[in-house]
C-alpha cells in the first residue's frame, strides 16, 4: 500500500500539491505515469481508438499542451472539460 501511496502522490503533483492522502474503494486505481508529460503523451492515441478525430479541437489543445516544456494547468482543465462535455464519455 505504501507503493500506491508513493505512486498517487508523485503522479498528482504535476498538477497540484498533495496534501492528503485517502482510501477510498478505488484505491487501487493510482496514476500509473509517474510525469504528467508521460501521461499526455498517451492521450493522444488514446483519443483517437475512442473516435476523437485528428482535427479535433480536442486533438489540437492536446498538441498545445504537449508543446510546452511543462504542462498548463488551465490548458489542462480546458481540455478535461471538452471531454467531459461530449455524452459519449459519460457512465450510464
Amino acid at each position: 500500500m505504501l507503493g500506491v501511496i508513493n505512486c498517487a502522490v508523485v503522479g498528482y503533483s504535476p498538477f497540484l500539491p498533495v496534501k492528503l492522502v485517502v482510501f477510498p474503494e478505488f484505491a487501487h486505481a493510482a496514476p500509473v505515469y509517474e510525469t504528467a508529460r508521460e501521461l499526455l503523451d498517451k492521450l493522444g492515441p488514446i483519443l483517437a481508438q475512442i473516435g476523437i478525430p485528428e482535427d479535433s479541437q480536442e486533438v489540437r489543445l492536446l498538441n498545445e499542451i504537449l508543446s510546452t516544456s511543462q504542462p498548463d494547468l488551465e490548458l489542462l482543465c480546458k481540455l478535461s472539460r471538452l471531454l467531459y462535455a461530449q455524452r459519449k464519455f459519460w457512465a450510464t
